[in-house]
């Protein structure tokens, strides 16, 4: 008799119509599955170098971006999940299960291809989609039997968030504020949800990542930043705000971090072309990895577009010193008596190449001076 109430009761809640609180389980059971794929992003680049830690900013950001994600999507199938569940009980919930675990399986795709190729497949572009990862089948069928389990252990157990659900707002009001909420925040593929960015590019049909010249008005060459430095690039700095970056690049370079700190560097004179600090700072990575010669090359331009910035000067009479160049940093003297002369900084740096020159045994008097431009002879001296 009691197996036949209980079969009885498990029939009467499969044939009752689902409501708004069911869709609001499925919803974060959703949401659930993007934070494991976010997680298993920070994770694998991790463990590739890319990342600096699992748990941060970034993890956090992916959380943000997906609920925007989440909030749209809930949305548009809200409507489908009525109708349909007025037309047959449990079909609008079927119908939105297979959705959001499809959306899933989508996103784990995407984000298996950003963590092996560190840029998303988009449809249209030539090349996004040649060489997938290896053994990307076996590896989609695991993640998808995961997020699966993930899906349904958090709807399972957030019965329990009804009573607190239903204190809310109208569900779909406090959906498409979050929505509005997300679009604040800056988006970045290393942050971003997947679907969204391949969707967004799609329409847009965007040229590739870093594909621009720099200004082709600056005679100095800046190589751009590969893939895979770009999520490094952008999993520290989030925003347009490239003075910020410029501190970052400039925090790294003291911490001991140079190649970091030159992939941020050369990504700011990308988007920033003539940016002084960067210029400087740039220069500075290059005679501190002893290419002397790129270092000269960038620090001279600097110097003709900004004649009163004392560090500029500064750095290329590093450049100068550490390369054995004294005559051309004393050819920097008529310059800085011009635009500089208070500058005791500088007055030191050119005593120290008028040393060198007397220990080596040669002296430092004008006539000794050679005062040109560089190597290229693109940049001339002389006031």
């Amino acid at each position: 008799m009691l197996n036949v109430m209980e079969k009885e009761l498990k029939k009467d809640r499969n044939n009752r119509r689902k409501n708004l609180r069911d869709f609001t389980r499925m919803v974060l059971a959703f949401y659930g599955g993007l934070l494991a794929i976010s997680i298993y992003q920070q994770i694998t680049l991790y463990s590739q170098g890319i990342l600096d830690s699992v748990l941060g900013a970034n993890l956090f950001l992916s959380a943000v971006h997906h609920l925007g994600y989440t909030a749209i999507l809930a949305l548009v199938l809200s409507f489908l999940f009525n109708a349909l569940e007025a037309r047959k009980p449990n079909l609008g919930a079927l119908f939105c299960r297979v959705v959001f675990l499809g959306a899933l399986a989508v996103e784990f795709l995407l984000t298996e291809y950003f963590a092996d190729r560190y840029a998303v497949p988009v449809p249209g572009i030539p090349g996004s989609f040649d060489m997938p990862p290896r053994y990307l089948g076996l590896r989609l069928l695991i993640g998808v039997s995961i997020l699966t389990l993930v899906y349904y252990g958090v709807y399972s157990r957030s019965g329990k968030l009804q009573l607190w659900i239903v204190k809310m707002y109208p569900f779909t009001i406090v959906l498409f504020s979050m929505f509005l909420a997300t679009l604040l925040s800056e988006k970045r593929p290393v942050n971003q949800n997947k679907t969204e960015k391949m969707l967004i590019s799609w329409v847009s049909q965007p040229v590739a990542e870093e594909s621009r010249n720099a200004d082709s008005t600056l005679p100095y060459e800046i190589p751009p930043v590969s893939p895979r430095e770009l999520v490094w690039i952008h999993s520290v700095f989030s925003g347009s705000d490239f003075d910020k970056a410029y501190g970052i690049a400039r925090g790294l370079a003291h911490e001991g971090r140079l190649e970091q700190a030159n992939w941020l560097s050369r990504h700011i004179l990308w988007e920033v072309p003539g940016h002084v600090d960067a210029e400087i700072l740039l220069g500075r990575l290059y005679a501190w990895e002893h290419a002397f010669d790129k270092s000269a090359e960038i620090l001279e331009v600097t110097i003709r577009n900004h004649r009163m910035y004392e560090d500029a000067y500064a750095a290329l009479l590093d450049t100068y010193y550490w390369s054995g160049q004294h005559r051309r940093a004393l050819g920097m003297q008529p310059m800085v008596e011009q635009y500089l002369a208070g500058s005791s900084l500088l007055q030191e740096k050119l005593q120290r190449s008028r040393d060198a020159l007397g220990e080596g045994g040669v002296s430092a008097t004008r006539d000794h001076v050679n005062v040109g431009g560089n190597s290229k002879g693109q940049i001339d001296f002389k006031p």
